[in-house]
């Protein structure tokens, strides 16, 4: 499904915010490994920058500044063990440090991913900035540090037949 997402930063400081690319209660950070990770620019009014991490648990990532704003239009999450429920819930991690292996991930990709601080885009027109898989897609963890979890409740249309 695809979904509207507006994310903004309390913070002064740069933050990242985390969702899996389906929706799950369940998720838990500190499992969570990867074996690669793709960078996409997104452009609009603004830009943002979407990283994805492909391992045991897939999400999407957003480097956001100090009191940033987005609206990422169109944003694709898949939906699982949501049967004969009109609602979802999915866990957003919110952290000030994004490591993989113990190296912060813009340093382990080769760039800087920090989004503008105020954007719209849409999800629709995603271009490549830069990916990055260990040999043999062998799994790294997955660190973040000052981190805290919070769930948003997501309603989901009704589809009849």
């Amino acid at each position: 499904m695809l979904f509207d997402v507006h994310v903004q930063n309390a913070s002064d400081t740069s933050r990242w915010f985390l969702i899996r690319d389906q929706l799950d209660a369940s998720w838990q950070l500190e499992s969570t490994t990867a074996n690669g990770i793709e960078a996409f620019e997104l452009r609009g009014e603004g830009r943002v920058v979407l990283a994805h991490f492909d391992g045991n648990h897939n999400f999407l990532a957003v480097l956001l500044p100090g009191r940033g704003i987005i609206v990422l239009h169109g944003l694709a999450l898949s939906l699982w063990n949501t049967t004969n429920s009109s609602v979802a819930t999915a866990r957003v991690v919110i952290a000030d440090e994004l490591t993989i292996d113990k190296q912060s991930v813009s340093d382990w990709l080769g760039m800087d991913l920090k989004s503008d601080i105020r954007a719209t885009v849409s999800t629709g027109n995603a271009k490549a900035l830069a990916e990055r898989y260990t040999p043999a897609r062998h799994e790294l963890p997955i660190g973040t540090q000052s981190a805290m979890m919070t769930e948003i409740r997501v309603d989901i249309p009704s589809t009849k037949l």
